[in-house]
């Protein structure tokens, strides 16, 4: 295993640059671990919040991580990039107060310092 200092290339890709590599390793673009082949107890296909938009990431300045219908769409600095960064994937119509189609992870829509 690399040391967390060295660049990886991530697992079954080739040719990723580095700027299509998020900051937890994720290739932009690629389905996210937790959102592939996920049921619920009923046995019914789960449906995931199109968008969710992760903890506050320490910089200068601070960002948050979206994910958008599964994959990781980019870093936010604040709402209008959240919106941007949703209708560039296809979702057009973004209501941030609706738990069905925003999900804030590690504070809400007004939280955007660590």
């Amino acid at each position: 295993m690399a040391p967390a200092h060295e660049a990886r290339e991530p697992v079954g890709r080739t040719g990723s640059s580095p700027e299509m590599i998020g900051p937890a390793g994720h290739v932009r673009g690629a389905p996210l671990p937790h959102a592939v082949g996920m049921t619920n107890d009923a046995g019914e296909a789960f449906h995931p919040t199109p968008v969710v938009v992760l903890g506050v990431v320490p910089g200068d300045p601070p960002y948050r991580m979206v994910e958008v219908n599964g994959v990781l769409a980019g870093p936010a600095h604040d709402m209008v990039d959240v919106i941007r960064l949703a209708r560039q994937a296809g979702v057009s119509e973004i209501d941030f107060d609706d738990p069905a189609v925003v999900r804030w992870v590690g504070g809400g829509k007004y939280k955007w310092v660590p």
